[in-house]
C-alpha cells in the first residue's frame, strides 16, 4: 500500500517537473522572440515608403489579415526599378544587438512565382553595400518565411553589418515580369547573437 502511494507520488513530481520544464521553455522562446515592426501600431505607416523617389511602379497600403493590421504590396514592371518594393525606416536606428536574426512572414498573391528579396541596413555609402539580404522564392498562394542573420547575406558570410545601428529594412521583388502582389504579415527579431544559416556556408567548407 505504501509502495503504491509511494510511486503515485514521484508519478505526481515527474508529471509537474515535466510540465515546469515545458513552461519554462516557452516562456524563453517568447523573450526570444520581438515585433520589429507592428502594422497595428498608430502612425507606422510614416515609416513605409517606397524604395523609389517616386512611387511609380509600387503600391501598398495597410488592411486588415487575421490578426491584425498587414502590409499589402503591388509591384508592376517598370524599367526605372528591376527591384520594386517597400523600405521601412527607423529613425532613431533599432538596438537589435539582443537578437540573432530577422524574419519576415509574407504570402503570395500573384498568378506566377515571387522572388522576394529580404534587406537590413546600417547607413552608410550604398556602394559599400552596408546590409545583409536573403530570398525566397515562393508559388502563388503559397506562404514563407525569408530570414535575415546579421553578418551574412545569401546564406554566405556577408557585410559586418552591425546590430545595434539598423536604420531600414527593405522588402522587394527581383525583376518581375509581369504584376506581383504580395502581403507582409510579420516582421519580428529573433534568435541570439552569433546565429548562423543552417545552410553550409562556403567559408567553412573550404579548407
Amino acid at each position: 500500500m505504501f509502495l503504491l502511494e509511494e510511486q503515485t507520488i514521484l508519478k505526481l513530481i515527474g508529471i509537474t517537473l515535466l510540465a515546469i520544464f515545458f513552461m519554462a521553455g516557452a516562456s524563453i522562446r517568447a523573450e526570444e522572440e520581438k515585433l520589429l515592426v507592428d502594422f497595428n501600431k498608430q502612425g507606422v505607416e510614416s515609416q513605409i515608403k517606397t524604395n523609389l523617389p517616386t512611387r511609380e511602379g509600387v503600391e501598398f497600403m495597410l488592411s486588415y489579415g487575421k490578426n491584425g493590421k498587414v502590409l499589402d504590396v503591388k509591384c508592376k514592371p517598370i524599367p526605372s526599378n528591376i527591384y520594386p518594393g517597400v523600405v521601412i525606416d527607423f529613425d532613431p536606428p533599432m538596438d537589435l544587438s539582443k537578437y540573432g536574426r530577422v524574419e519576415v512572414d509574407f504570402t503570395n498573391y500573384s498568378q506566377d512565382n515571387i522572388k522576394l528579396c529580404f534587406r537590413v541596413d546600417n547607413a552608410g555609402y550604398w556602394k559599400d553595400e552596408p546590409w545583409n539580404s536573403e530570398f525566397k522564392i515562393v508559388k502563388p498562394g503559397k506562404s514563407e518565411t525569408v530570414t535575415v542573420f546579421f553578418g551574412y547575406s545569401w546564406e554566405k558570410p556577408g557585410f559586418k553589418l552591425d546590430p545595434s545601428k539598423i536604420v531600414s529594412i527593405m522588402i522587394f521583388v527581383d525583376k518581375p515580369k509581369n504584376e506581383q502582389i504580395f502581403r507582409i504579415e510579420r516582421i519580428r527579431v529573433t534568435g541570439k547573437p552569433g546565429d548562423k544559416p543552417q545552410a553550409p556556408i562556403e567559408t567553412e567548407v573550404k579548407k
